[in-house]
């Protein structure tokens, strides 16, 4: 009763404690009817109570309710058992003979049959109830059988229309229009009889038994010979009687419809020992949304297909194992391989042997890890020619989370690359150049203290400065950092204490940084750089270092959100108002924080001097 996954089977199909549905009631109905009974319930089981989907003729306060415990329930026989259940007298059977439902509900003659999912797990029953002895045919458990398959192909049918809603967004089935009916064929070339719903779908104006013939006249010519065919087979006495077939019918005002149609013959005698099909039972539903539904999936798959051709990137397309099934039309133009091939290897030799390893190697743990897959490598074109490309691709997951499929692009980016690595080598030339300037003027610093010793003093401070910059230039550049162990990656505090010692004095420090620290990449520490060299530079020219007692802090503060750099000047000029206009300096080291680090600056000119906050989000600081 308490199966973990029954119970997550149930509650998956949603129908605990949902509303009435016609569907359901209108196959209750029919099962009180056809059985002659006045009670018939569709009731889902969990572990606690009985729960009626749907309740024919069950009297109050029970009806409103919906629901019993499960000391009332006679439908959890049939739930812990996975097999029908029979009552023939409830007064003196064995196992329900104090059950408090025999009063409470009337209760005395109960047949039901389970209810299960497309993978066997029971929800509940489907059962017929009398209010007084009854002795069960076998007939009635047959016909409360293929009921109890209608209320599976609900349930089946109302999930997958609630799968396509929720995948199209557009797409809905009009589960009330699927006209569910019940139908008997006596034998081959015999009667059809239609219950009110086959009738309806099929336009039969009265409860006649139809002739085969004429049932058949209403099958469209297409399918007809086909349905025929299949018919007589599940009357061959040594088949599994066995009848299921989708195809069109027409009605008589022209209308086409789809149905699917199921059945199963019932066994007889027609010889000692020899067993012979007696008739067949089965059910018929309108499926003709469904078939809409599924074309006009067809037309948005080729519609896609076209969007994806016309798109310049290379688009594919795997599934969770990673297996390749996709490929749009500029991989096959841009590769030259065979169109519409996805054979793995194939598509392995295109990678430069050098990167095959690499690339092979994130796919497997982005397949693991569910994450992005993100990589440059070197694809092999038609003409042979090796070219970078950026590869990337995200899983699409459904409502569990589960991933259902990868969809990827594959961009050339070889010319971005060659530009990349010819603007490295000039930012390299630069920078070499740029350190051979703080070299030459360190030179010329020296050679003109020679010439005068009274100036030797003045000469050491001024190259000790010089050669601060040039260590400070030599911390934000891609190639240079002593300090640094990874090539990619600096440390604010270094920076600062790096970019500010060429403003400290020999006696002591004017400047004095703390804090906590934090990485910071290239690009986010050439920005950091240049603000705080403008803030340095203009407290030389007016702040706190253009006077000897002038004293700067920096404090470095790690909050829940960003990382807080507060800049402080104190002991230097009475400040007076904000500058009316901003030096060029200034405002190109504020835009380049802006860009780079995505940080906001706040200035306070407060008399006693100059505060600066800056604020950088983690994320942005290590880029």
């Amino acid at each position: 009763m308490e199966a973990r996954n029954r119970l997550e089977a149930l509650a998956e199909t949603g129908l605990l404690d949902s509303e009435t549905e016609e569907r359901f009631d209108r196959l209750t109905r029919m099962v009180a009817r056809t059985l002659g009974v006045p009670i018939s319930l569709f009731s889902l089981v969990d572990n606690r109570r009985q729960f009626f989907k749907s309740a024919f003729g069950l009297g109050e306060p029970w009806a409103s309710r919906r629901e019993t415990p499960l000391s009332h329930a006679f439908c959890r026989h049939v739930v812990a058992h996975d097999a029908p259940f029979r009552v023939d007298n409830a007064f003196v059977h064995p196992v329900v003979a104090q059950n408090p439902a025999m009063l409470e509900l009337g209760i005395v003659a109960y047949l039901g049959v389970p209810v299960r999912t497309p993978k066997g797990h029971v929800l509940g029953a489907l059962c017929a109830i009398d209010v007084s002895p009854r002795v069960w045919s076998q007939d009635a458990l047959t016909t409360l059988e293929d009921f109890a398959a209608l209320v599976e192909g609900e349930i089946d049918l109302r999930a997958e229309v609630l799968r396509r809603t929720e995948a199209e967004e557009m797409l809905t089935l009009a589960v009330e229009a699927t006209g569910l009916g019940l139908w008997w064929l006596d034998r081959p070339d015999g009667k059809v009889t239609c219950s009110d719903s086959c009738r309806t779908l099929l336009a039969v104006p009265d409860a006649a038994p139809i002739p085969y013939a004429g049932w058949l006249a209403r099958v469209h010519p297409a399918d007809r010979a086909k349905a025929d065919r299949l018919l007589r087979a599940a009357f061959e006495p040594d088949g599994e009687g066995l009848f299921q077939h989708e195809f069109r019918i027409l009605r008589p005002d022209g209308e086409m419809l789809w149905v699917a149609a199921t059945g199963q013959t019932e066994k007889g005698e027609a010889a000692p020992g020899l067993p012979a099909p007696r008739r067949l039972v089965g059910t018929v539903r309108n499926i003709t949304n469904r078939k809409r539904t599924e074309e006009l999936l067809a037309q948005n798959e080729r519609r896609w297909r076209e969007i994806l051709n016309t798109m310049p990137q290379m688009v594919w397309s795997a599934l969770p194992d990673g297996r390749s099934d996709y490929y749009n039309d500029r991989w096959y133009e841009y590769t030259g391989t065979a169109h519409g091939s996805t054979d793995i290897d194939e598509m392995r030799a295109l990678l430069h042997p050098d990167d095959e390893t690499r690339v092979e190697q994130g796919w497997h743990h982005a397949l693991a890890s569910g994450e992005p897959f993100d990589i440059e490598f070197r694809l092999r074109r038609h003409d042979g020619q090796y070219r970078w490309t950026l590869g990337r691709a995200l899983p699409m997951r459904n409502e569990t989370g589960e991933i259902e499929r990868w969809f990827g692009t594959c961009t050339d980016i070889h010319d971005l690359k060659v530009a990349e690595e010819q603007r490295e080598l000039i930012a390299r030339e630069l920078s070499h150049r740029i350190k051979n300037i703080f070299a030459v003027v360190n030179s010329l610093v020296t050679l003109s203290a020679r010439a005068d010793p009274l100036a030797r003093p003045f000469a050491d401070a001024v190259r000790s400065r010089i050669e601060a910059l040039a260590r400070a230039h030599d911390y934000v550049q891609p190639s240079g950092g002593a300090k640094r162990e990874d090539p990619n990656e600096t440390s604010v505090l270094g920076l600062l204490e790096t970019l500010l010692a060429a403003y400290q004095e020999d006696g002591g420090a004017r400047i004095e940084v703390s804090g906590s620290d934090h990485p910071t990449g290239i690009h986010a520490a050439t920005a950091l750089a240049l603000l705080v060299h403008e803030l340095a530079t203009n407290a030389v020219k007016y702040g706190a270092l253009s006077v000897p007692e002038g004293q700067v802090t920096m404090a470095c503060e790690a909050t829940p959100d960003a990382y807080c750099i507060t800049w402080k000047e104190r002991g230097g000029p009475p400040v007076g108002r904000p500058p009316t206009r901003k030096g060029f300096g200034t405002i190109l080291s504020e835009r380049a924080v802006a860009a780079q680090l995505g940080a906001t600056i706040t200035q306070d000119w407060e008399p006693e001097g100059l505060k600066v906050r800056i604020s950088a989000p983690f994320e942005r600081l290590k880029r």
